[in-house]
């Protein structure tokens, strides 16, 4: 039995500043303090059930070696965050989750959740679990494949797609709706060059791509890809140097219908992180982002953003 309170403060840099959408901060919320997830897990042998209160991106569409850096679409791809409805930070829906593990190789899970989890501005608490016909059904699947063989050359990838079933708008020149939505997506990741007898450090690399359709969606096509490297100065061995790059596509689809429309390319971030653990319990991590095209618009100036995290384990 989980549950977690969530309380986050302060302001909006990607709101305020920036107007990227694929956002720099990934914990961007303003003040609430408010249920963030409150679910049951059952587990038999290989196979688990979860119900209640939930955030999609801690079991789906979630890869550790991203999980380093701070810009939003490390976390989830912009192709999910962006276009539907999704339960993920900060408000989260009632979802049951079931997952199998055929071996130590190959597992595979899936989930149907609430289709609109609301916002925070509407339901400060997140108490209000109605659900509803116009709302829809989201349902996801992923297929794992971990590749633990070999100590040196471990790698771990995974398959996804995702169905909705509210109402969406049909930017395939009509604007009539229609009831559905969907996409694939994939991610990544791969050890090299490991420099420790457990093979935990070293050069690990992410590849990150999603794909939905354009007629439906603003983001049609997304691809993150980087590296961490875990120890790269000998007396700092648990520091981590992360570098990477996020581009969202704009659909032709939504470009031909929007105004002004020739403005509208893509988003592209590039961050440069580096988290350093000063002691058991206190880490710092200074990081710098570089975002073109905010927002996709090409007459927005590109903004270089500095951010520092201080994260505290008691």
């Amino acid at each position: 039995l989980f549950l977690n309170i969530q309380n986050t403060h302060g302001g909006k840099p990607s709101e305020t500043f920036i107007g990227d959408f694929q956002v720099v901060s990934n914990i961007e919320n303003g003040n609430f303090t408010y249920l963030y997830q409150f679910w049951y897990k059952q587990s038999f042998h290989n196979l688990s059930f979860l119900f209640g209160v939930h955030d999609l991106n801690a079991d789906f569409n979630a890869d550790d070696y991203c999980a380093t850096f701070i810009n939003s679409s490390f976390g989830i791809i912009p192709t999910i965050a962006a276009n539907i409805p999704v339960p993920i930070f900060p408000k989260n829906a009632l979802g049951i989750i079931t997952r199998y593990d055929f071996s130590e190789s190959i597992a595979f899970q899936t989930a149907i959740y609430d289709g609109d989890p609301g916002s925070l501005s509407g339901d400060l608490y997140n108490f209000d679990l109605s659900i509803s016909n116009e709302q829809g059904v989201l349902s996801i699947s992923e297929l794992e494949v971990v590749n633990n063989k070999s100590n040196y050359l471990k790698g771990n990838y995974k398959f996804g797609f995702y169905y909705h079933t509210a109402e969406f708008i049909n930017y395939n020149d009509t604007l009539n709706s229609v009831n559905c939505n969907y996409g694939l997506y994939f991610l990544g990741n791969q050890c090299l060059g490991q420099k420790s007898e457990d093979h935990s450090k070293g050069l690990k690399l992410f590849l990150q791509l999603g794909w939905t359709p354009a007629k439906y969606n603003f983001n049609d096509f997304y691809i993150g890809a980087g590296f961490n490297y875990i120890g790269l100065i000998p007396s700092r061995e648990n520091d981590i140097l992360g570098f990477g790059v996020a581009y969202a596509h704009v659909g032709y689809n939504y470009r031909k219908l929007a105004i002004n429309s020739n403005r509208l390319l893509h988003e592209t971030s590039i961050e440069l992180t580096y988290k350093t653990q000063l002691s058991e319990w206190l880490y710092i991590q200074p990081d710098l982002q570089y975002i073109i095209n905010p927002g996709a618009n090409k007459d927005l100036n590109s903004a270089l953003a500095g951010l520092t995290r201080i994260e505290i384990i008691f």
